[in-house]
């Protein structure tokens, strides 16, 4: 859990910065989905990722998790395109107000999706976790109605994928599904004009020379982080299950606007100071619950 949360905090900054200079948000979802496909198949060569020691193997490949893997690619691809779409139509604070209410959404699917109940005193542990990072986001709060139902719809997506991802038992899974949503990504990035103004950067050599050689070693190092992310939280998923998943994220996500006050110098109001206390004190009393109940 702390892997998957140290390499969530470092690719959301490294994806930041990369995007000031680099501002193409579908070949960068692209690099990560191919990334997670070459480096599963590296895991498969040097003996890591074991096809027996999985549910999926070349005899039971069949049609039928064929078009599972599509549809979980897709649904992949379609968290990042409506959560960029979204970000369009309402503020920054408001997008990550509603998606700091992931765990509720997440709870919910897990139920119908996994049977999942989860302890009483947990649910209250959830309320603390959402409202503090709501408060720790608060700003400057506007968005259209149809900007309101695609952030609502992403954030639903974003705890479906993380549902299913529970339900996925194989690291071939992910193989398959990277190479899936790289494509997808490449097509929407083809489609949205980003190839191509990526092509006239170059060709046309309107960016400074330090942008030119030193872009492709970011690149190629933010795809590795976004590796590793993928595996640890495939991994980590297995292990600690959807909700908790989220409940990190929302962690991150205090730990995130903590950092970008500090780095940034940004003017924090008390509304969020209370919020980033709130939700660090939810995120630890969860965590005490878990644990205790774990040891049971």
């Amino acid at each position: 859990i702390s892997s998957y949360f140290l390499l969530n905090l470092a690719l959301t900054f490294y994806n930041k910065f990369i995007m000031i200079d680099f501002p193409f948000p579908y070949f960068i979802t692209a690099l990560h989905a191919g990334s997670g496909t070459i480096g599963c198949l590296f895991l498969r060569g040097i003996g890591q990722n074991n096809p027996q020691s999985t549910t999926i193997s070349q005899s039971n490949f069949n049609f039928t998790r064929i078009i599972i893997v599509f549809l979980y690619s897709t649904l992949y691809a379609a968290n990042i395109a409506i959560s960029n779409a979204s970000l369009r139509l309402v503020s920054v604070p408001f997008h990550q107000i509603v998606r700091s209410t992931c765990p509720i959404f997440t709870l919910v699917l897990g139920f119908l999706l996994l049977s999942n109940k989860p302890q009483r005193s947990s649910l209250f542990a959830l309320l603390p976790i959402v409202f503090g990072a709501a408060f720790a986001c608060f700003g400057d709060v506007n968005a259209t109605t149809f900007g309101f139902i695609l952030t609502v719809l992403g954030t639903t997506l974003a705890a479906l994928k993380t549902v299913v991802t529970n339900l996925l038992q194989a690291l071939e899974l992910l193989e398959v599904m990277s190479a899936l949503a790289c494509v997808q990504c490449l097509l929407a990035s083809q489609i949205s004009g980003e190839l191509q103004q990526i092509h006239f950067r170059f060709a046309t050599n309107t960016s400074t020379d330090h942008f030119n050689w030193f872009l492709p070693l970011l690149l190629i190092g933010n795809g590795f982080v976004a590796f590793l992310l993928n595996f640890v939280s495939f991994k980590t998923n297995k292990v600690a299950g959807p909700l908790t998943m989220t409940v990190v994220g929302n962690l991150k996500q205090v730990v995130t606007i903590l950092l970008a006050f500090r780095l940034l110098h940004l003017q924090v109001q008390s509304i969020n100071i209370i919020g980033i206390i709130v939700a660090l004190f939810g995120t630890a009393w969860y965590g005490m619950l878990e644990t205790s109940s774990k040891k049971r």
